[in-house]
């Protein structure tokens, strides 16, 4: 958001503060300014109105002429001039030798010196609007000043003093600090500065003010629209917005219109209080303003030419059938203002936040008053706006319109809010800070801030936030915050430590999988947990979706893995190993979608813990150590032994971990699986495997590329505390068996029959080898490791355990032994 530097110093003195002190003063103070930029250019005086007497021919060139001109009572200067859009009686900005202006073709800096131009003497130049950093008029002409009078200093009457522009990051929750006078407010009370209030008193114009018509307003919902004002001016003639107004406003990237639209755009970056203004007469004759719900279908015209369908979840005001505006974001066609306006109606008013933010969404419409009625708008100072855009019409209007007249202010709802006290002890605030702050300084900074001192009994201070804190002062500690903010956090000393506890064991399943990866040289992502609509029908659709491609929510990691895998392919990584840890989300009982509904106590959401990663290419450096020929690393067994380590961190025990294959839109067909865990009672865990050759082909894929998803939710009841477990001293001692079977034999079935079958001594089984001896037969060799960590295995005991193996497996499958 842009602040101008001119404008704040409308409400706190500035003069000893310069821009860049201000910005870093600011951020240090919870509102970072993320640039400061200049407006205008640097136009330096005496630059003055004169009035044109005479002109007269050049005597030497046919393109230029003679004026005599009057700056002053008394003084007439001789000035040559090349522009042919002067008259004598015109008045004309005057720059004097020792002023700096633009020069109009290149825009650097043009000084003024008393000079001869072809034999006759120039002391001093007309200007055109281009000259002197203005752009409202013909650049190659002079420029015709309206309501000036000889003498008059330009430089502050035009308003060509160079301003600065503070880009402010808006906070959230700070509606407060979104306008000139909200943030001067907060510089005040940095500073210690005294707050200039803006001009609101109408007491000069009462004789304006006539009672000739009466505005019904009718609120169906004091939740939606707590409080609606309204007052009527007739008799008004367009006119063209001050020069003021309009240099303000473009100050900060705000077009100017017309005086009333400029106006209620004015009072909005100046006070933050959205206004809107109606022309009275394109209204139904009956005055009734009515802040409703839409019907179903109803249909405006909103005043950027777009036409939106409404339905009963937005909020507008209408003249009985007919809409004129989207409460809170954007006015209507119907009853704009234009040029033939004679009588306006003026709205202010203050919405409901959660109900604007929800209408501006669902009609992807967004508008400079939804960015504060979103962020809450203190209806406190809904009459104090509505009274300073009155004297800004006034003031500025009644020169060119004299009769002008303006109503009494109707009103409907209560403009009262519900205040709050806080107690906090001086104790509590020096305690948490490590400050030694007395009470007296203490409610000195609170009143600083607009805080009441309600009591300061018992040494303990009860205090009332101010009304426009209400939002974001809510608690003791919020209050903390504000005398810390105040005093300064770097003033706030830095206290060592008298001794360091040692961090405490990574317990988290979610970080001991994220180690892992991380080991393994993985990158973490984040994904948005919103994805574009048509997934599955079982997919959850959120109520107040921000845009087409975050409508629902996700029901798996696996797409969002593959379009940072994509983002990154494209953009010629060659080596991408990835993993999310995030959420997903599935409905509990797929029976009964109609449990998605507006009942905020039971959503019937399921929300899981997932773990996915994904492989491509080579993730070692690619030096004279690594190796000589280029290897495919992102195969579906690479993957997986990642995967076994992954769990092993937890420890799961492997050998219960069985996989079977599935056929999944993005995986390969026989290159995928889902793995479970056989603890008890078989439990599916996730899913691994490699890409879908349609994705290998969609993505022109030299190598492989693999994933796995794993439900962190399930492994978490199968998570087991690390045990200490001496180092055995007894030799480890190796057999090799091999067996043919049937190819309609599981590896991962006969593999967990050898463990069961085996004694206790069996502490590995690896298959090493897989040999297929004909279209029915295969031969597997597998390496079983024994060790007795008490004694020496011998031959003999070891050939036991392999018999009673061989046993059990003839016995129960369709095998042989070689």
């Amino acid at each position: 958001m842009k602040f101008s530097y001119s404008w704040l110093n409308d409400f706190v003195n500035l003069s000893n503060i310069s821009p860049q002190a201000l910005a870093d003063k600011l951020t240090n103070y919870a509102f970072e300014v993320e640039e400061v930029s200049t407006y205008g250019a640097n136009i330096v005086g005496p630059i003055i109105a004169g009035k044109i007497l005479e002109i007269n021919p050049h005597p030497n060139a046919d393109k230029i002429r003679l004026t005599k001109v009057q700056i002053t009572d008394t003084e007439i200067r001789d000035i040559v001039c090349g522009a042919w859009n002067i008259e004598v009686g015109n008045v004309v900005p005057v720059a004097l030798p020792g002023a700096l202006v633009l020069n109009r073709h290149d825009n650097s800096v043009l000084p003024i010196k008393k000079s001869k131009i072809r034999g006759q003497t120039s002391d001093g130049m007309l200007c055109s609007p281009a000259e002197l950093g203005l752009n409202n008029n013909d650049s190659n002409g002079i420029y015709i000043l309206d309501n000036f009078y000889p003498g008059q200093n330009l430089i502050e009457n035009l308003y060509l003093n160079q301003d600065f522009i503070l880009h402010i990051e808006p906070r959230s929750n700070r509606p407060d600090a979104l306008s000139h006078f909200g943030m001067a407010r907060e510089i005040a009370a940095i500073y210690d500065l005294p707050l200039i209030e803006p001009q609101t008193n109408l007491d000069k114009f009462k004789q304006h003010y006539e009672n000739f018509l009466k505005l019904n307003i009718i609120i169906e919902n004091f939740d939606d629209c707590p409080y609606f004002l309204l007052v009527a001016l007739k008799n008004f003639k367009t006119l063209p917005s001050p020069l003021k107004i309009q240099r303000r406003l473009e100050s900060i990237g705000v077009r100017s219109i017309n005086f009333i639209v400029d106006i209620t755009n004015y009072v909005l970056h100046e006070m933050g209080q959205p206004m809107h203004a109606y022309d009275y007469n394109k209204l139904n004759q009956n005055n009734n303003f009515i802040v409703r719900k839409a019907l179903p279908n109803e249909i405006i015209t909103a005043i950027d030419n777009r036409e939106k369908i409404l339905d009963s979840t937005n909020l507008i005001i209408a003249n009985d059938n007919l809409p004129l505006s989207i409460a809170g974001i954007m006015g209507g066609k119907d009853s704009e203002i234009s040029d033939t306006t004679n009588t306006i109606v003026l709205e202010s008013a203050t919405f409901n936040a959660k109900t604007i933010r929800h209408s501006s969404r669902k009609l992807g419409l967004s508008s400079d008053s939804s960015l504060r009625f979103e962020r809450g708008v203190i209806k406190a100072y809904n009459l104090n706006s509505l009274q300073r855009a009155l004297y800004l019409i006034l003031n500025y209007g009644l020169t060119q319109n004299p009769d002008l007249k303006y109503s009494a202010v109707f009103a409907q709802g209560n403009s009262e809010n519900d205040l709050i006290e806080l107690t906090v002890s001086p104790s509590k605030i020096n305690n948490t800070l490590g400050l030694a702050l007395t009470i007296d300084q203490i409610s000195n900074m609170l009143m600083r801030l607009g805080f009441k001192i309600v009591s300061t009994a018992n040494n303990e201070l009860v205090v009332t936030p101010p009304n426009y804190r209400l939002k974001d002062i809510t608690s003791p500690i919020d209050v903390i915050e504000e005398i810390a903010r105040l005093y300064g956090y770097e003033n706030i000393p830095l206290n060592k430590a008298d001794s360091i506890d040692s961090l405490p064991l990574n317990t988290n399943i979610s970080n001991m999988a994220k180690s892992v990866l991380v080991g393994y040289g993985f990158n973490e992502i984040w994904t948005s947990s919103l994805i574009p609509k048509n997934i599955s029908a079982n997919s959850i659709r959120v109520l107040n979706p921000i845009s087409r491609d975050h409508e629902v929510l996700r029901e798996s990691l696996i797409p969002g893995l593959i379009e940072v895998f994509k983002y990154n392919l494209d953009r010629q990584y060659k080596d991408i190993w990835i993993f999310e840890n995030a959420f997903t989300y599935t409905i509990k009982d797929n029976n009964n979608n109609s449990t998605q509904s507006l009942n905020p106590k039971r959503t019937n959401v399921q929300e899981t813990r997932m773990l996915s990663a994904l492989i491509y290419g080579n993730n070692e450096n690619s030096n004279w150590l690594a190796h000589t020929k280029e290897l495919d690393y992102s195969t579906y067994f690479r993957l997986k032994g990642i995967l076994e380590n992954v769990l092993a961190s937890l420890g799961m025990d492997l050998n219960l971990i069985t996989y079977e294959i599935i056929n999944h839109p993005q995986l390969h067909p026989g290159r995928s699986a889902k793995f479970a865990y056989n603890a008890n009672v078989k439990t599916d865990i996730g899913i691994i495997g490699e890409f879908h050759p349609q994705l290998n082909n969609k993505f022109n894929l030299k190598n492989r590329a693999s994933l796995f998803e794993l439900d962190l939710n399930k492994c978490e009841q199968f998570k087991t505390k690390a045990k200490f477990k001496p180092i055995a001293v007894t030799p480890v001692v190796s057999r090799d068996i091999t067996i043919d079977v049937l190819k309609n034999l599981l590896q991962q079935d006969l593999k967990s029959a050898i463990i069961n079958y085996a004694d206790s001594k069996l502490i590995n089984c690896e298959l090493t080898s897989r040999y297929q001896l004909n279209e029915n037969t295969t031969s597997l060799t597998y390496r079983l490791n024994f060790q007795d960590p008490q004694a020496t295995l011998t031959s003999i005991e070891i050939d036991s355990y392999i018999d009673l193996i061989k046993l059990n497996l003839s016995k129960n499958y369709q095998v042989s032994f070689r």
